[in-house]
């Protein structure tokens, strides 16, 4: 599984070349403040991650490339309790989402990046889940909703927050995609904080 933002990146260095040879003439000093932001850009965009689940060895590995910096890791399937979606807000006021590998020791985003196309992460989310023999949650029957009173993929979504310590964005979170009230949105995490806490303390 492949993450990239390399395509962009590369377009807007290529861009910002231009500019630079536009600024080395005399006056030119807004080229050159263009060439920079075009440039800037290439950096924030040059962004990679790569996933490989191997059945045959039974673990992941991954490796994040960043300007400047490359990490890596490796996963054993006994480890991963989950995958998870995480969720954010982004500048249009829409959801944003990324999948995360949530392990007893923390999660690992999939993602550098987020997108809008939530169904294209359930798909995903729930292709990863049955591969790692992992037990997709059910929907209640005929509402499409968990026992929680939330989505499968938003209560996804409301674990990975809870497992960073967000617990105020997941209500956030619930509120938004449930439409409910403070109050059922409260009552609504605190179970599956519950659920999750319980979990825990029962693989200790």
């Amino acid at each position: 599984m492949v993450d990239s933002a390399m395509g962009m990146s590369a377009f807007l260095f290529l861009a910002s070349l231009p500019l630079f040879y536009v600024a080395t003439r005399p006056g030119k000093i807004g080229a050159l403040f263009g060439a920079c932001l075009f440039l800037l850009g290439a950096v924030i965009w040059f962004r990679k991650t790569t996933f490989t689940f191997d059945a045959g060895e039974q673990r992941v590995r991954w490796q994040g490339r960043k300007v400047l910096k490359v990490e890596r890791g490796i996963i054993p399937f006994s480890e991963i309790t989950g995958i998870g979606t995480e969720t954010t807000f982004g500048s249009s006021g829409s959801n944003t989402y990324r999948l995360t590998i949530l392990t007893r020791s923390g999660l690992v985003p999939l993602a550098y990046t987020y997108g809008g196309n939530q169904e294209r992460y359930a798909s995903i989310r729930e292709e990863i889940l049955r591969f790692l023999h992992i037990e997709v949650p059910a929907p209640r029957a005929g509402t499409g909703q968990s026992a929680s009173g939330a989505t499968a993929i938003d209560e996804a979504s409301v674990r990975s927050l809870l497992s960073q310590g967000r617990k105020i964005d997941a209500i956030a979170l619930v509120r938004r995609s449930a439409n409910t009230g403070l109050t059922e949105a409260v009552r609504i995490v605190d179970e599956i904080d519950e659920k999750m806490k319980a979990a825990s303390q029962g693989g200790k």
